[in-house]
């Protein structure tokens, strides 16, 4: 009897250990070294410093809401002056101050798999929220920077590469206004891709002072996840929902490939119970995949090796095609 006490519990431990090891493994989306590395985009230098300078100089006195506006408006000229000849643009202004820039490079309309081909190449959308303070705003500044190169550089391609399709959406806002704007960002641009039948379209933002994933962690009920949020020392985090595991992976290896070595990811329910509304629930209500990315790759100084290995990897998520769910199949 003792023994097959004792056998049992090792089996009930075993089988344990072997559903923890499967959870974690969803949850964090390991990537078993090697992966085969890419050749890194060479930009220029001396442009992506001159924007950046030119950018992070762009702050006000946030106790005058004429000069917020200002602010913001001189920002919105200057990435609008840069980046107009890459694309379509569209730049507008909304009454809480939050400020919205468009670029459409490549195809507008881009065609979606037939049923029985699972592989498309769906448009990818680049959102960044740039927050204006009254201290310059660098590491906004220089992503902002490499942002106008890459456009650049993607506008030559299409070109050639009828195929490419990418959207860059820019949203200005005032730092002491952010947690009301950010709201209202995230529900503005959801409705433009409902709108314009882009369920398909794979969104990557960043977007500071969002409280994730210490809003999944804050609840009792999913306290677990705790252990599974990326470090702060990673080099890139990456954040999903569940359902968006195998996007998500895909991205991880292409982020490895550009030779960024410490990558960590999670992935999450798209609503907990108890817990504080927070900006992706609007994406994500709707079936839209969003990849929140934190990064150190783009920090305040003048060495742009990093951004430029960063800037790599969004190439390569450009042009990579991706598992459609079945139920987004056409």
């Amino acid at each position: 009897m003792f023994r097959w006490m004792a056998r049992r519990t090792q089996e009930l431990i075993f089988a344990f250990l072997i559903v923890a090891a499967l959870i974690w493994g969803v949850i964090t989306q390991p990537i078993i070294p090697p992966t085969s590395q890419s050749t890194l985009l060479r930009l220029d230098a001396q442009k992506l410093q001159t924007n950046m300078l030119a950018l992070g100089e762009f702050k006000g006195d946030l106790a005058q809401v004429e000069d917020e506006d200002n602010v913001i408006i001189k920002t919105a000229d200057y990435l609008t002056q840069h980046l107009e000849d890459f694309g379509t643009i569209e730049s507008k202004g909304y009454s809480t101050g939050l400020h919205q820039i468009n670029l459409q490079i490549g195809k507008v309309k881009v065609t979606m798999p037939k049923p029985g081909f699972p592989l498309t190449q769906p448009r990818l959308v680049l959102v960044i929220h740039h927050v204006l303070s009254t201290q310059p705003a660098w590491e906004g500044a220089k992503t902002l920077a490499g942002i106008i190169e890459l456009a650049q550089r993607l506008e030559q391609e299409t070109k050639t590469n009828k195929k490419l399709a990418l959207e860059v959406v820019i949203f200005l806002h005032h730092a002491n206004t952010l947690s009301d704007t950010i709201m209202a960002a995230t529900e503005a641009h959801v409705e433009q891709l409902e709108r314009d039948e882009r369920e398909h379209d794979r969104v990557i933002v960043w977007m500071p002072g969002i409280l994730l994933p210490d809003a999944f962690t804050s609840s009792s009920h999913w306290g677990f996840l705790a252990p599974a949020v990326p470090s702060d020392d990673s080099d890139v985090q990456l954040y999903s929902r569940l359902t968006d595991f195998a996007w998500l992976r895909e991205a991880k290896r292409v982020f490895k490939s550009a030779t960024i070595d410490k990558v960590d990811s999670l992935t999450v329910l798209s609503s907990f119970p108890k817990v504080k509304r927070f900006p992706l629930n609007n994406y994500w209500e709707n079936e839209i995949s969003v990849l929140l990315v934190r990064t150190k790759l783009v920090g305040v100084n003048q060495d742009y090796a990093d951004l430029m290995r960063f800037l790599t990897a969004l190439e390569i998520l450009l042009k990579q095609p991706v598992p459609i769910p079945d139920s987004k199949k056409d």
